[in-house]
């Protein structure tokens, strides 16, 4: 229970750095280990908020879903269930509004599109049709029907780490074409540069405008370039005459990529899109941000799909594991990274504690590191955070708070 109550407070201050993503994370961990409405009505507000933000007709659907879950509860307490109600209705309004201007456009609607795990079929608006996307701003959710399953999915390390990217740039505030378009130049990245360690010819990436921006990307500066439609990731292509050796750097084409995903994961895209972005949600934001977006490598590293060394695992498929306790599926590694931070909440209190007591004589760095769990560079990060905030000041060697 300790940990329901931390996790709750994770959740709410996400919401109040308007991280709604991870606060929805924290409060649906929170449904998970208690079993409490609240945490689920809060899940679903966060969704909402989300979905007002970026203007998902999705998120908005999901929204109105676990809202109708949680009024289905039996003894649901009437103050929950009024604003359950409530909360339901708003979204309710705003899939609809978000639907009909995405007809106005020509576009999909999210009708059977990804829902949460345990696979209940959305409410189908009348007249609503379901198509493929022709155009990159008719990009839609996978369909995911079916339960999870803890089958792991047979998969490519390319098509995997690019569905894992496009999350992770998502959670950085990009749209889900440039993310996708994004994801899909690391990933050519990442190939190039197994390529040349495995001796095989591959294209110079000097081939990129000096001038080219570039984005953070699990610790990588991607190529991008801003197009009428937004920013892309910038790939080498081949020419007419087929020589990788003779290339020119295109942005990469978020409906391609899409495509592509579907095409790798199979029936199972569903699946690992919705573990994937609940993956990517359980870690904060300002996580991912920091040190050049590296902590979402370290994270990929943990769950890749495991090929043979060497040549010999070029292009071979590999086990992903969507669910499970073993330490390396999406589900253990979500439940995880979220404990992880009920420990960091527990030192940033300790610190806090340490700090406020401190006497004449102040405290030392070393004391600090102990109590955040002997790493001398987290404890300095902490400290000087309290000194900018002006909480703290140094003096001799010790600190003191203000």
């Amino acid at each position: 229970m300790q940990d329901a109550r931390l996790l709750q407070r994770v959740g709410h201050a996400a919401n109040r750095a308007e991280d709604y993503p991870h606060a929805r994370a924290a409060f649906l961990f929170v449904a998970k280990l208690t079993g409490r409405s609240e945490a689920r009505a809060s899940a679903a507000n966060m969704a909402l908020r989300e979905a007002a933000r970026c203007g998902s007709e999705w998120l908005a659907n999901v929204a109105y879903e676990e809202l109708d879950r949680v009024l289905s509860l039996p003894n649901l307490a009437p103050s929950i269930a009024s604003v359950c109600q409530a909360k339901r209705q708003e979204a309710e309004q705003l899939r609809d509004r978000l639907a009909e201007e995405a007809a106005e456009r020509g576009e999909a609607s999210v009708a059977g599109c990804a829902d949460e795990p345990d696979g209940a079929r959305k409410r189908k608006r009348s007249g609503a049709i379901a198509r493929p996307p022709c155009d990159e701003a008719a990009l839609q959710p996978p369909r995911c029907e079916a339960p999870l399953s803890e089958t792991p999915v047979l998969v490519n390390r390319s098509p995997a780490l690019t569905l894992w990217a496009a999350f992770v740039a998502q959670r950085l505030g990009h749209d889900w074409q440039a993310s996708l378009s994004l994801a899909t130049a690391l990933a050519a990245m990442f190939a190039r540069a197994k390529g040349r360690s495995l001796g095989l010819p591959q294209p110079a990436t000097n081939k990129f405008d000096a001038a080219t921006q570039s984005v953070d990307l699990l610790g990588e500066a991607v190529p991008a370039l801003y197009t009428s439609r937004g920013l892309r990731g910038l790939t080498l292509s081949r020419l007419a005459t087929g020589d990788d050796s003779d290339s020119a750097p295109e942005p990469a084409s978020p409906l391609q990529a899409q495509r592509s995903l579907s095409a790798a994961f199979g029936a199972r895209f569903g699946e690992a899109y919705i573990k994937l972005a609940h993956l990517a949600a359980a870690l904060p934001r300002r996580a991912l941000v920091a040190h050049g977006n590296r902590r979402a490598y370290e994270m990929y590293c943990l769950f890749r799909p495991h090929i043979p060394e060497g040549r010999a695992g070029w292009g071979q498929a590999g086990r992903l594991l969507l669910s499970g306790q073993e330490p390396s599926s999406l589900e253990a590694l979500h439940d995880q990274a979220l404990l992880e931070e009920c420990r960091e909440v527990e030192r940033q209190e300790a610190l806090a504690a340490a700090l406020a007591a401190a006497g004449e004589q102040g405290i030392r760095i070393d004391a600090l590191a102990t109590l955040a769990g002997g790493e001398t560079q987290r404890a300095r990060e902490w400290i000087e955070e309290q000194q900018l905030a002006g909480a703290a000041y140094e003096q001799g060697g010790s600190y003191f708070p203000l």
